[in-house]
């Protein structure tokens, strides 16, 4: 007996709605009716929106489709052969043995393919005659009744597979086709509707450029817009017309066939527009796309989609075509053809910087918590690239931590990584700073359990802290292999998904930058080129492009702040290590100051340290000025000392 033939028994003795309702949903009077509507199980339903029928289900929601065998899989996790069984029990069809999946195909030749796009554009067109199928194509957005989802599954020869013998991988999959210049069938993409497995499968093989008879219209019109879907390209091919030149380039990798394409259209002094998903895996195909460009020397340029009120659209193409019909992404990509303009920025002027303004209204502030420092800053540290520098034993760390500790227990996301003490070390400094009573040598010396701190009455605070502060040992990657080294790269990944998760951008500690890795390429190079590749990219990547402040650690030799001037002089200092003062949004450097100089400014010092916060640069509201503060090294805690300017002039250096 083969799957198709137990299936096609099973569903002659059950309805599925018998399976759903044994699956424990209940269910309104459904008996002698073609379909009844409920609320979906699969995504947060609050009107019904999935549609039950005697032998399928499908949710014009969140688009899973499925029958019997797929709902006790989705609904219940249950395996292939768990639910093979099930079915059988309930319906009394027996079968031999446990169904063999067939494996997944590698490869298909030209022959399958075409055949599979054929049978499954028929058996769609056959399933019309007797569901009401166009819900799915007027939730995307491509038709408005059935009648023209009927015709849109024609235009695009779209198809189902639903054959559990032959292809089983396919199977509940949206058969996408594609053309080659000449109208022929060359391969397939196949959307997974079931919502069990991958999202995606295709014939394998090479992968395609969807299509391609764009390239026509591109050398015509003198421009390509890149879009990451089929689904996105159709959706802009339906706005825009069939001759508007886009094609779809899937975030699977870049074949030969793809690389061959790019560079033949960059070679005809055409602007290639690349429209990718706002996600990480866009911006990481968007960057292949641009590297295999820029081998042949030609242009492209990274461009969004604006609302028509000129706001900043967040989802992809399709999304914008259900959100605001095809008149309104007609709307939208002609925007993005106004962002091209050669000359001028009369597009940033009328059109993103209302978006751009929205945006900075509601930018978040971290504060330091130090309220003097944070008045010069403006609040605190806002999205940019903010330095800290100083010698060894300035108190650098104990800064950075004191912020991270701040903002952590305020519930916003913190993530530090350091590149020379271990996680271990971090949070037992945390520890002493939260225990005034508990001394950070006796943790690292073990001398204390934690049986013990749990009975101390304020180690709920750290378990307050520990639920935003996620400390990263930088290197870690370099001791043990299979765990990471944070480069810039993985740092953004990491950030970006950290905002996903929360939905506000993380604090970035970088504690501290000369032990940052690079790219292999400059590894060899002087610690200049080192320093400045680290700070640029940490300032577009991860401040810029993620929406972070991003508080870099960075040291500074003796020598070069022995007896500072002049605030220009100390801001000099950073000169030997890069671009850093010239990068950074704000920059501040830590020193201490001598028993001499303490005694001038008439502050005694004892057991403790007495330290300059002094803040050099302020690119958000323009205000320097040095701050006095005493440290206890010993539990971290830092006391304001309200030291006027012209007294601190008396000591020298200090402006």
């Amino acid at each position: 007996m083969t799957l198709n033939t137990f299936m096609k028994a099973v569903k002659e003795k059950l309805d599925l709605r018998e399976i759903v309702e044994y699956t424990g949903v209940k269910l309104p009077n459904w008996r002698g009716k073609k379909q009844i509507l409920i609320r979906c199980p699969f995504h947060d339903d609050t009107n019904p929106s999935l549609t039950l029928y005697h032998d399928h289900y499908y949710c014009f929601g969140c688009r899973t489709f499925g029958d019997h065998l797929t709902w006790l899989q989705k609904y219940q996790g249950l395996s292939f052969n768990e639910a093979i069984k099930v079915l059988s029990k309930l319906s009394g069809v027996p079968y031999p043995s446990e169904f063999e999946r067939r494996k997944v195909s590698k490869s298909l030749d030209l022959p399958t393919i075409r055949d599979i796009v054929e049978k499954a554009h028929a058996k769609l067109l056959e399933l019309f005659e007797d569901y009401t199928l166009e819900h799915w194509f007027i939730d995307r957005g491509f038709a408005r009744n059935e009648e023209e989802a009927i015709s849109f599954v024609k235009k695009y020869r779209l198809g189902v597979w639903l054959d559990r013998d032959n292809f089983p991988e396919f199977y509940g999959h949206l058969i996408i086709p594609y053309f080659n210049e000449n109208g022929e069938i060359i391969w397939f993409n196949a959307r997974n509707l079931t919502g069990v497995g991958s999202k995606y499968r295709n014939a394998g093989g090479s992968t395609h450029v969807f299509n391609t008879i764009a390239k026509d219209h591109a050398l015509e019109k003198g421009f390509l817009l890149i879009v990451e879907g089929e689904l996105d390209c159709i959706s802009v091919l339906e706005s825009m017309g069939d001759s508007f030149p886009t094609v779809a380039i899937p975030g699977s990798g870049l074949s030969e066939n793809i690389k061959k394409f790019l560079r033949e259209i960059a070679s005809n002094d055409i602007d290639i527009l690349i429209l990718m998903d706002p996600d990480d895996a866009g911006r990481r195909h968007a960057q292949k796309i641009k590297e295999i460009v820029r081998e042949v020397r030609g242009r492209t340029i990274e461009v969004c989609l604006l609302t028509p009120d000129g706001k900043a659209w967040r989802l992809d193409v399709n999304d914008a075509l259900k959100t605001f019909g095809k008149t309104g992404l007609e709307q939208m990509i002609n925007y993005v053809l106004e962002q091209i303009n050669p000359v001028g920025d009369v597009w940033f002027i009328t059109r993103a910087l209302s978006s751009v303004l929205e945006e900075r209204q509601s930018r978040p502030v971290y504060p330091t918590g130090f309220q003097e420092l944070d008045n010069v800053l403006g609040g605190g540290y806002t999205e940019g690239l903010h330095i800290i520098g100083g010698i060894t034993k300035a108190g650098k760390t104990s800064l950075a931590l004191k912020i991270a500790i701040h903002n952590a227990l305020e519930r916003r996301p913190v993530l530090y990584f350091t590149y020379e003490m271990s996680k271990f070390e971090l949070w037992s400094r945390i520890i002493s700073t939260i225990m005034s009573d508990v001394y950070y040598s006796s943790l690292k010396k073990g001398l204390i359990s934690l049986n013990e701190l749990k009975k101390r009455p304020n180690w709920n605070e750290i378990e307050k802290i520990a639920e935003y502060l996620k400390i990263l040992e930088g290197d870690e990657g370099m001791i043990n292999p299979t765990l990471k080294t944070w480069t810039v790269d993985e740092i953004e990944i990491e950030a970006r998904r950290v905002k996903a998760k929360v939905g506000l951008a993380p604090l970035i500690v970088i504690d501290y930058l000369q032990r940052m890795p690079v790219r292999e390429e400059l590894q060899k190079k002087d610690i200049r080129e080192r320093i400045d590749s680290l700070v640029t990219g940490l300032q577009t990547q991860v401040a810029r492009g993620v929406g972070c402040p991003v508080i870099v650690l960075s040291s500074v030799s003796r020598a070069g702040y022995k007896t500072p001037e002049s605030p220009e002089a100390r801001l000099a200092v950073f000169k030997e290590s890069g671009g850093i003062e010239y990068t950074g949004y704000t920059v501040i450097l830590l020193y201490t100051l001598s028993k001499d100089s303490a005694e001038k400014i008439g502050i005694g010092i004892e057991s403790h340290s007495l330290v300059a916060i002094d803040v050099l640069k302020n690119r958000e509201n323009g205000e320097t000025r040095t701050l006095i503060y005493e440290f206890d090294y010993k539990t971290n805690d830092w006391f304001y000392r309200d030291v006027s300017p012209d007294l601190l002039k008396t000591i020298g250096g200090i402006i």
